[in-house]
């Protein structure tokens, strides 16, 4: 990993809602990003971290800031709260 850093996705991904969301999934072009639908309409985004390289390109596309890049190894911090989140 050239920076040393890995994406992670929070709660608050629209998508974990039940919202139709791909953003991030079409922003990365490493196809590090994945959905996969599961009981009940949602779908479980996975980040695959020995694709990631944590160039942080499915950042700014998110429009709840549900993704941010931590450490290697370093545990997915808090969801964040949003004021208007769309859930």
């Amino acid at each position: 990993m050239p920076w040393q850093l890995q994406a992670r996705i929070a709660d608050s991904c629209l998508a974990k809602h039940g919202t139709s969301c791909a953003r991030c999934i079409e922003a990365c072009e490493l196809d590090a990003i994945v959905a996969r639908p599961v009981l009940g309409g949602r779908l479980k985004i996975n980040i695959d971290l020995d694709t990631c390289n944590g160039c942080g390109m499915c950042i700014k596309p998110c429009p709840v800031d549900a993704i941010s890049l931590n450490q290697s190894g370093e545990e997915q911090p808090p969801a964040r709260q949003q004021s208007g989140e769309h859930v």
